[in-house]
């Protein structure tokens, strides 16, 4: 009888680990915002401009939000109020690579194996309305 129990005691400690890996991670999310106070891009189809990145802009007004992602967060969504207004996203500090401009809404993915530095520029653009201020919303998702 002791052997037996000892036997089970045994396959339960070897499994347990097992299982606890194959549970799957549990999501995350978070949700931050950005008042911004006027546009510090310019966004066409033909072209592209962080002018944060040749004048002082973010300086003079609340017109850059830059956040960081934490290790596990994937997913960044980002909205503003008013579907017209628009924005560029970029991140890791390459504008030319991932910049991507977005009307109203857009969703942007970075790697989770790292904190990723995101860079969130209202903008000048095609989307119909007039960006003199507003309020961004991000929701990062991710798991742990």
């Amino acid at each position: 009888m002791k052997r037996t129990v000892l036997l089970l005691t045994a396959a339960a400690v070897a499994i347990t680990p097992l299982a606890a890996s194959a549970a799957p991670p549990k999501p995350t999310k978070r949700t931050i915002t950005f008042d911004y106070d006027g546009p510090s891009a310019i966004g066409t189809p033909a072209f592209s401009l962080n002018a944060s990145g040749v004048a002082p802009i973010c300086e003079a007004y609340a017109g850059c939000w830059d956040f960081t992602t934490v290790k596990g967060e994937k997913t960044i969504e980002i909205t503003s109020g008013d579907p017209g207004l628009g924005f560029q996203v970029w991140h890791s500090g390459t504008y030319a690579d991932t910049v991507t401009t977005f009307c109203g809404k857009g969703k942007v993915t970075v790697t989770p194996k790292k904190a990723t530095e995101v860079f969130v520029r209202p903008a000048l653009d095609d989307c119909g309305g007039l960006n003199t201020g507003g309020t961004l919303t991000a929701v990062i998702t991710g798991t742990k």
